[in-house]
């Protein structure tokens, strides 16, 4: 979320007689953009759907409204409840208000938890407080429960309030424990295959809801399935018999190109690290809504599973890796940048990043790695890390050694990934097993480089400042990738590349050179008429998004652009497309300032139009973030966020500051159209 921090002050008087409370809120809604402010922010949280959401939508809150958590209350924000009403007090009296209490009605939609209910009502009632302070109107001002007086300032009325319903939740905790106390010791809650419930096995790894047809068939094939070396206590591999009866939401190119000879097979084989074509399809069949439907497990896969993962790649990208090969080129001295376009980019341009993965020979991917290789990777990341140069060098942070304070920092700057849910992609193809072990950031000082360790992929790196400096950025992503590389020929291994498919990665939408190079630029004409401006970015290999990610308003007139290929192309290419593109916007951008038409774009040969085919290949977390991870990304709506699956069709992958904790959105994360989430925070 890239927004500006709004500083604290009163509510604006809404001047509207005689308007009842209903049509003040609506009122004062209009004239404080809560659409699109609630747009931007529940996209946000739906694109890197953390752990624990309520925590992770206070800190976004908190840094958005313009004030910080109190360090001192840790234990408070452990609590989601205390966590809500501490910002909701925080909150109040500001012009944000109306925003707080919807933004939490949508992203509570399906908390189903008995203890919020009574927290729904009161806020409803202080929302009405505020907004007919803030009118004149009386109606809805006063809470029967809770009656004002004039010595009452507001923060003591909203204490007193929440007094009031701590004590009406501590009544429903105990009559919940009372029921559970007197609840005869025969009763079993039971599931059947065909329930409509989530299925779950003997050791709590669970099965989604897609159609009760193809639930049970699922739940059959779960319970018959041998142990893999690979589960844990939370994770199962499922091993599948027969080719899956694939529903009408599955999307993926997996669906579309698995065919029942093809699977039969491959069905028995299995990599030298034990990584099966069932392991590399179970997040395509638990997810419907993914558009690629397939993990890697290891280097090995490509070649093992060539005759599926060569389909998805020429469906995905617009590449065919049978008759095309892939180049790299990582010298950012090549980039033509002049001084003409260096002062333009000064002047338009907020922030800067390029980002991409790589992974270590030898060890295996995330989502079929054992404890020994992730921990031996982290070590070879640890060490590529000390080697760095200034001003590179930096702290490395393992995951399962954050202090609270440390979780905060990291937090509050985008930085932090968060263990991937079973809902999201990452955690449907068993990349967040054993977690935290193995998993870390590391950052300079100066926090404009970046890399996490065994999320998405064994090594995010990312590049990253203030302005529009993108040959000093492309410049530092170079010397990280070359010092990872180093440091695996230190160990006797090598990044794992192939002369067709370039860089690997865990999924097929990350490959080649895996890279993103972006730009977060204000465009206030262009911004006026976005179908105008993507078609001009679909014209220069572009793909432009709003502030909080794809299909996401952009406030401020801020965009995130991006270059929208990923294979076939090197690194030099792609950053240089981007650099040639955004120049025309900001000429065309210019012109329409100037009161001229802007002229357009010329038509321009590029070959295959990639638009459709996923030729962004963005995919865990983000940007993961911070996110770019595995994430699914659900279309925005004014009101409430929809429910996932109902437009979001690729691979879940997700950084921001960070990436995905920020909101990038890996490869795998986007669209069936192939349009990837990655955003800048």
């Amino acid at each position: 979320m890239d927004s500006p921090k709004s500083k604290p002050g009163r509510l604006t008087p809404i001047k509207k007689k005689g308007a009842t409370s209903r049509a003040a809120v609506q009122s004062f809604f209009e004239e404080h953009k809560v659409k699109e402010i609630l747009q931007d922010l529940t996209s946000d949280l739906a694109i890197n759907q953390p752990a624990d959401p309520k925590k992770y939508l206070y800190h976004k809150l908190a840094n958005f409204f313009g004030f910080e958590p109190n360090n001192q209350d840790d234990e408070d924000l452990r609590s989601e409840r205390t966590c809500y009403l501490r910002m909701h007090v925080e909150c109040v009296g500001r012009s944000q208000t109306g925003r707080v209490h919807f933004i939490r009605r949508a992203t509570m939609k399906d908390a189903d938890n008995i203890l919020f209910s009574a927290w729904e009502k009161e806020a409803t009632a202080l929302l009405h407080d505020v907004v007919a302070k803030a009118t004149g109107d009386a109606n809805g001002a006063n809470d029967e429960r809770s009656p004002t007086t004039e010595n009452q300032t507001q923060e003591e009325i909203l204490l007193e309030k929440i007094k009031i319903l701590e004590r009406e939740n501590a009544e429903l905790k105990k009559s919940l424990e009372n029921q559970e106390k007197v609840k005869p010791s025969n009763e079993k809650e039971t599931s059947s295959p065909s329930s409509n419930k989530t299925q779950d096995s003997k050791d709590g790894f669970k099965l989604p809801e897609i159609d009760p047809a193809f639930d049970r068939w699922l739940a059959e094939q779960l319970a018959a399935s041998p142990p893999d070396v690979k589960d844990t206590e939370d994770f199962k591999y499922i091993t599948f018999t027969e080719l899956p009866p694939f529903t009408e939401k599955h999307q993926s190119l997996m669906r579309k190109h698995m065919s029942s000879e093809l699977f039969e097979r491959l069905k028995g084989v299995r990599t030298a690290k034990g990584y099966s074509l069932s392991n590399g399809m179970q997040a395509g069949v638990l997810r419907p809504h993914l558009g690629v439907g397939f993990t890697c497990g290891d280097q090995e896969c490509f070649e093992t599973f060539k005759e599926i993962i060569y389909p998805i790649v020429k469906g995905w990208h617009g590449f065919d890796p049978e008759a095309q090969e892939h180049r790299s080129d990582l010298d950012a001295s090549k980039l033509v940048f002049t001084e003409e376009q260096e002062g333009k980019f000064r002047q338009y341009v907020k922030s800067t990043r390029v980002r991409a993965a790589r992974n270590i020979s030898g060890y295996s991917l995330p989502a079929g790695s054992s404890k020994e290789d992730r921990l031996a990777v982290e070590e070879v990341l640890k060490e590529a890390f000390g080697a760095l140069p200034e001003p590179l060098q930096g702290t490395y942070y393992p995951l399962g050694s954050l202090s609270s304070e440390q979780e905060q920092d990291l937090q509050a700057g985008g930085f932090l990934f968060q263990k991937p849910g079973p809902m999201q992609l990452l955690g449907a193809a068993g990349a967040g097993r054993d977690w935290p072990e193995g998993r870390g950031i590391f950052h300079n000082e100066a926090k404009t480089v970046l890399c996490w360790c065994n999320e998405e992929d064994q090594c995010r790196i990312i590049a990253m400042e203030d302005g529009g400096d993108v040959k000093g950025v492309f410049s530092r992503f170079c010397q990280l990738s070359e010092a990872i590389k180093t440091a695996a020929e230190g160990k006797g291994k090598a990044l794992m590349y192939d002369e067709r498919l370039g860089f690997l990665g865990t999924c097929p939408s990350n490959l080649g050179t895996g890279l993103r190079a972006s730009v977060m630029i204000v465009l206030p004409e262009l911004n006026k008429d976005p179908k105008r401006l993507e078609e001009i970015c679909r014209k220069y290999d572009l793909q432009p998004r709003g502030s909080s990610g794809e299909h996401s308003a952009a406030v401020g007139a801020k965009w995130d652009i991006s270059n929208k290929q990923r294979i076939g192309y090197s690194e030099v290419e792609l950053v240089q497309k981007m650099i040639d593109g955004v120049t025309q916007l900001i000429s065309i951008e210019e012109e329409l300032a100037a009161g001229g038409g802007g002229g357009g774009a010329p038509e321009r040969g590029s070959g295959e139009d990639l638009a459709g085919t996923g030729g962004s290949g963005e995919g865990q977390a983000g940007e993961s973030s911070s996110q770019e991870g595995f994430l699914s990304k659900p279309s925005v709506v004014t009101w409430m966020p929809v429910q996932q699956g109902s437009t979001s069709g690729a691979q879940e992958q997700a950084g921001g500051g960070g990436e995905k904790a920020a909101g990038e959105v890996m490869e795998g994360d986007k669209e069936a159209s192939g349009k990837d989430g990655f955003k800048l925070p």
